[in-house]
């Protein structure tokens, strides 16, 4: 009898799911570091593809994600929910792209000046944020972050954030300890 539990394939690797719980739910059980921001389906940054299995979603999402990318199997991972072993791949965000830490500035003893490089240019709406990806020393679990832009880019392109830094926080504390003039974040 085929195995009905619901799990998750990702690169090889089973993910056990809790039933009623979300794919990102599921990823972020298992310790990995799901790109995520508003967790309720309106961002699309959670997004990933199925590659095989049943799923639930648990809202329309059509008026986020395209026809080709709905063809495709693209679906929000925080608002579906596997219904028996499920094989999924990541999915880049639209705009995703790499950046060089520039400068990483103290200006309080617990908020840091952030400052990135682009590898390319990109359309900037006011009041839009940036998912920062930091992959760690030596191949490390990648962490991700949301952050709002401190102003809009520069005319060079640059980027800048403002962030504090909490005890525990992911990003916020390899900003204190690890990340470097540099370093590349996604």
């Amino acid at each position: 009898m085929p195995d009905s539990a619901p799990a998750l394939l990702l690169d090889g690797q089973r993910i056990a799911v809790t039933p009623g719980h979300t794919l990102l739910e599921a990823l972020e059980s298992a310790g990995l570091a799901w790109p995520s921001s508003c967790r309720v389906g309106a961002c699309g940054t959670c997004r990933c593809r199925v590659r095989s299995g049943p799923v639930h979603e648990r809202t329309e999402s059509a008026y986020l994600l395209s026809a080709e990318e709905i063809a495709a199997g693209t679906v929000l991972a925080c608002q579906t929910e596997a219904r028996g072993v499920v094989e999924i791949e990541r999915v880049d965000a639209p705009g995703r792209f790499d950046a060089v830490v520039e400068a990483l500035n103290t200006l309080a003893p617990d908020v840091r000046e952030l400052v990135l490089r682009p590898e390319r240019p990109f359309d900037y709406q006011a009041g839009q944020v940036a998912v920062l990806r930091w992959r760690g020393d030596a191949g490390g679990a990648a962490v991700a972050r949301t952050y709002s832009f401190a102003t809009s880019p520069t005319p060079s392109g640059r980027l800048h954030f403002l962030i504090r830094l909490h005890e525990g926080g992911a990003i916020s504390q390899a900003l204190a300890q690890a990340i470097r003039p540099g370093d590349r974040l996604e």
